[in-house]
């Protein structure tokens, strides 16, 4: 039997889909086909099949499979509204695929090709200069590492980067996760550490000391920014 928690999601604030609303599915299903469109054709759409998430994995196949493993699965399918923001502007979002959210007040953009044309933390860039070249950052503090660019109109990606034409309305989707941070286990042994693990306060802290060392370490090595 399969449990599927089944969400129809509007990018990137979250509010449900109309007519979509949220589910619990039981029983033997395998798949589910997210509709490309709401409404349907013939009608001009108002929220268009964006991508899925299902338990932290992302695909833009609109036909979602759930193998009968005999566990639960929390799918959501996020539409996107038509329309970009008729400037010559590059938007962009980080999203964290284990919260199934836009992280807010961070960007995804480690830098920008040519130097200058970007002010180093905005998740926009003008496109009005010329042609860019946009790379991803690695990893980013509480999201984990780089997975993986949606560029929403046609654009060369290569691995973390992307090329936007010039006086470009373009949008970009940076996909982030913990399990692809190297720095992750560090973080969890030192959530986990307690007084009681140890003989003594000073054998604590001096264990506390030299994790929270390790990690600074990793980060700087891994290149990690908040």
């Amino acid at each position: 039997m399969t449990d599927i928690a089944l969400s129809y999601l509007v990018f990137p604030s979250g509010p449900e889909v109309p007519s979509l609303s949220a589910l619990q599915v039981h029983g033997t299903l395998s798949s589910i086909l997210a509709p490309p469109q709401i409404p349907p054709l013939p009608a001009a759409p108002s929220y268009v099949f964006g991508f899925w998430v299902i338990d932290g994995v992302q695909s833009t196949n609109p036909l979602a499979s759930f193998p009968d493993t005999g566990t639960s699965y929390t799918a959501i399918a996020w539409y996107f509204t038509p329309g970009g923001t008729h400037d010559s502007l590059l938007t962009t979002w980080l999203f964290s695929l284990d919260d199934n959210a836009v992280v807010a007040g961070k960007t995804a953009i480690g830098s920008v090709t040519p130097p200058g044309a970007w002010n180093g933390t905005s998740t926009t860039v003008p496109t009005n200069a010329g042609e860019l070249t946009v790379t991803a950052k690695n990893l980013v503090l509480g999201a984990g590492g780089f997975s993986s660019w949606m560029v929403l109109e046609p654009s060369q990606v290569t691995g973390a980067m992307f090329t936007v034409p010039a006086n470009a309305d373009m949008q970009a989707i940076a996909f982030y996760s913990l399990a692809l941070d190297p720095c992750q286990a560090i973080r969890t042994e030192l959530a986990d550490i307690a007084p009681g693990d140890f003989r003594t306060p000073a054998e604590f802290f001096t264990a506390e000391r030299a994790l929270q060392a390790k990690l600074r370490a990793c980060e700087s090595a891994h290149h990690e920014v908040p």
